[in-house]
């Protein structure tokens, strides 16, 4: 079932919870105060830390809190040798970061969704840092009153509190021995795992039979469409949160991409659909190494394994293209199972692991939001097929196409996204 996550703005009650489901330590985050609609300064560095004269040469800051099914972590912005590189920049804060040259991150115009824990990590020569911050936006009503908000994402359950700051308010130290039980109780059932908070009570106490309210309220709106929410993540039918895969039209590969595989036949009548099954199917004992990352990361980010193996034949034959290093054997720039290009990515993980073929799929994720972005008219099948082009081509090429039937007109050997969808409907019928 799908549950909606939960993020909560409170300040001087700052949480930080990492994309593997544990609980960062807040001892080693640095807290940042921000004011509603204002700019906010992130640093790169822990207060403690003296700054140094060696150059930055790479810099990635993410948000590592969000709680949405889809992903756990987003790209907020990435710098390498001097460049930003945009192609995974969550679009909330596409036009809003400036990295300066010491890493630090200024976000522009805050808003209450830019609560939250980012990390930065840079690298400076071999020497790699990483430094959580909790940026905490508030509103202020006068000299001594911030007004803080509590939502619950995907709901209409949202709430503001004043709280008064006295002179003698001190945060209090970090620690779980501050853990509010009853947060963990009532929020714990609904949401996506337990939350820690390291809050004063006295200064929440007043929140607390609204947060309880909001419980059985959420509680009610879960059950009420729970049906509807309830998505099997076994069978053919299962990810259809971006599309059915099986549903979408395909001619499979060009006669480009079947000589290039030396699949004619003598006749030259063998079809676009038949010779994408017969690739996929020379793949088929290379993919069943990695069957069980596919569908890990396909049954988390809902979207089909199939379609990811699909993805992963095109890309790399299952890997037997692949270099030594885990770059392509065509092409030295991209890197492992999925092909991601280092100049476009920071590129994650080992050549065949779970984090190259989550970072490839959260990829395609944005790009089918793009699509829904810029293509409100077509159907999602239609998006799912036109983020696969933009997979390989770049929305640049894809967006401004008129036609739908143009879609492969942009890719490599025009015909990329047909194939790769005629590949990922036969592994559909192998248990993927």
């Amino acid at each position: 079932m799908r549950t909606s996550g939960f993020s909560f703005c409170c300040c001087f009650a700052p949480f930080f919870y990492n994309v593997a489901g544990g609980f960062l330590q807040s001892g080693s985050s640095v807290e940042v105060f921000a004011v509603l609609s204002h700019n906010a300064s992130l640093p790169c560095r822990r207060a403690t830390h003296r700054a140094t004269s060696s150059r930055v040469l790479h810099v990635e800051w993410s948000r590592v809190d969000t709680h949405n099914h889809h992903r756990d972590e987003l790209t907020v912005h990435v710098v390498r040798d001097g460049k930003e590189l945009q192609k995974e920049k969550a679009a909330q804060y596409v036009g809003r970061t400036v990295v300066m040259e010491n890493g630090s991150l200024t976000l522009v115009g805050v808003t209450w969704q830019d609560n939250g824990t980012y990390r930065c990590n840079l690298w400076r020569g071999r020497v790699k840092e990483e430094v959580l911050v909790s940026l905490i936006v508030g509103r202020p009503t006068g000299n001594r009153t911030l007004i803080c908000r509590v939502e619950i994402p995907e709901t209409i359950l949202a709430n503001e509190n004043k709280i008064y700051i006295i002179d003698e308010f001190r945060p209090l130290n970090p620690g779980l021995s501050w853990c509010i039980p009853w947060v963990l109780t009532a929020f714990g059932l609904v949401g996506c795992g337990f939350l820690t908070f390291v809050v004063d009570l006295l200064k929440l106490k007043n929140l607390r039979s609204t947060l309880q309210s909001w419980y059985q309220a959420s509680l009610s709106i879960r059950n009420r469409g729970e049906q509807e929410q309830v998505l099997p993540l076994v069978g053919n039918n299962s990810y259809t949160d971006y599309g059915d895969i099986n549903r979408v039209d395909t001619t499979g590969a060009s006669k480009d991409t079947i000589r290039a595989n030396n699949l004619l036949n003598p006749g030259g009548d063998l079809s676009g659909v038949k010779a994408s099954h017969m690739m996929a199917e020379r793949d088929l004992d290379e993919m069943l190494k990695y069957k069980s990352i596919i569908k890990e990361v396909g049954e988390i980010l809902h979207i089909h394994p199939a379609l990811i193996a699909g993805i992963i034949s095109r890309q790399s034959e299952a890997g037997t293209r692949l270099r030594k290093n885990g770059f392509g054997g065509s092409d030295e720039n991209c890197f492992g199972l999925m092909q991601i290009n280092r100049y476009y990515h920071a590129v994650k993980g080992e050549p065949c692991s779970k984090d190259h073929v989550d970072q490839g799929v959260t990829f395609l994720i944005q790009l089918i939001k793009t699509m829904v972005r810029t293509k409100p008219d077509w159907s999602p099948e239609q998006r799912l097929k036109g983020a696969l082009a933009c997979y390989i081509a770049g929305e640049d090429k894809v967006i401004p196409l008129e036609r739908y039937e143009d879609l492969d007109s942009v890719t490599p050997f025009h015909d990329f996204a047909n194939d790769v969808v005629a590949r990922a409907q036969w592994f559909t019928g192998k248990d993927f």
